[in-house]
This record gives structure tokens, sequence and C-alpha cells, in this order.
């Protein structure tokens, strides 16, 4: 008769099932002692070093992982968005609502898209000398837009109002530095980009709240004006971007 070409088929059951057994065969070996002695005290103590072992390692990576993602999500809620949209772009966007309804039909899981802008500014308040700060200009309602910002801050003093013209909500930090507290007045400097740098102007404004994140980079250089305010203090606001949250990061690769 005429020997088959076709190969063997192997099953994937098969092998597993070799495979635990090559397993089990092994750890029997090495768990009886040449000697059929009734107790095997290094081998129990090598099996229980190992279990410890991988244990231990099992419990660090967990405990990183939950702190790696905490602090990214963090840091995503407070000072960042998982789009950040910028420069000609982001202008036709805010100045065509058509485009933004387009843009959140192709985007879906958008949680919040707001409109924002960072300047850099140096603040005097009670205390000598200034004190550098970032400061994020948003819509006066950035609350209510922007969900995750709202749970990432804590409110120590004051509250979260920027509806008046010419208040300011600092970081818990950078009130101490300055000397403050809700209802009083700081100078804030502001220099943008084609201003003149020997003729700076100072702002006052009114300190309505007083927030806390828990991470002190945040807590000692950020502070939170409107839109409107930061328009009456730098002549052409034009690094206006617009910043997305999204439900699901993974899907930002649907904006490009």
């Amino acid at each position: 008769m005429a020997r088959s070409s076709e190969p063997a088929i192997s099953h994937p059951a098969e092998d597993h099932g070799f495979r635990a057994g090559w397993i089990l065969f092994v750890a029997g070996r090495f768990l009886r002692t040449r000697r059929q002695e009734r107790r095997n005290a290094t081998a129990i103590l090598s099996v229980l070093g190992l279990a410890v072992g991988v244990a231990a390692l099992i419990t660090v990576l967990s405990v990183m992982n939950a702190l790696q993602l905490r602090t990214i999500e963090s840091i995503v809620s407070f000072n960042s968005f998982h789009i950040r949209i910028g420069g000609l772009t982001a202008e036709r966007l805010i100045e065509s609502p058509p485009r933004l309804l387009e843009l959140r039909r192709k985007v879906p899981g958008i949680r919040s898209m707001v409109q924002f802008a960072d300047l850099q500014a140096m603040g005097r308040g009670y205390f000598s000398g200034g004190e550098g700060m970032r400061l994020r200009a948003v819509p006066a309602e950035i609350l209510s837009l922007d969900d995750g910002l709202a749970q990432a801050l804590t409110m120590t003093a004051g509250a979260f109002d920027l509806a008046k013209s010419g208040s300011i909500v600092l970081g818990y930090d950078l009130a101490r530095a300055l000397g403050v507290e809700p209802g009083d007045q700081i100078g804030v400097v502001t220099v943008a980009a084609g201003d003149s740098l020997t003729n700076p102007r100072e702002t006052k404004l009114e300190v309505t709240g007083i927030f806390q994140v828990g991470y002190y980079e945040y807590d000692r250089y950020s502070a939170f004006i409107s839109l409107d305010t930061a328009r009456t203090m730098v002549k052409s606001l034009r690094n206006i971007s617009l910043g997305l949250k999204l439900a699901n990061r993974e899907s930002d690769w649907l904006v490009y």
C-alpha cells in the first residue's frame, strides 16, 4: 500500500496535554527524594521561596501599574488633554460651529471640548518680589464643560468663580507664596508674543478661589483666568487651542 504523503496533523489539545504532563513529571521528580525520605525540607523550602518571590513580584508590578495609571489620569484630567488642536486648525474650528459638529460626529466618545490658552506671567502679592506662574485662560463655565478637571481639583478656599472679569483662581502653594487669600488682589504681568519687553503692563486681578490638586508642581505654579479676562490683559490673544478629552483615549487616531 502507498503511504500517504500528507503531514500528520497535531491537535492543540494534545500538545497542551503533553506539555502539562511534562511539567508534572519534572515537578514530581524534583519533589521526590532519592532516599525515599518521609520529609523533604529542601524541596518544600524551594517551592515556598519560589512562590513567595513570584507573589512579591506580582504585587509590586500591580502597585506600580496602578500608581502609573493614576498619575497619568490625574495629569491628563488637570493639566492636559487627550487631543490638543492648535494653530490655524483650531482657529478655523472655533470660528465654524458646523466643523465642530462634524468633529464630534467623527470622533465618538468625546467627554469635553474646551477652548483654552496658556500664558506665562509674573504675579506680585503682599510679599516682596514676583512669583512665576502659568496662567490658563478657559471659559468661565469650565467646570461644567470639563468634568475631569472638576474631579481633579479640590477647592480649599473660596470658589472656582471666573464669571466676573478680572478674577483669578490660584493654586494652594502659589497663593501661600504670594501671601493672598480669596478677596485679595494681586498684580499680574503678562508678556505675549509681539509685545514689548521694555514696558510690560501690570493688571490687577481679584483672587476668588484657591484650589489644590495634590501635585506640588501644579499647586505651586498654576492659576486660572477666563478667556475674557485674558483678552483684556493681552492685546492680541492668538494662541487659543482646542482641547479634547475622550472616554477612550485609544480612539485619538480618529482625529487624524
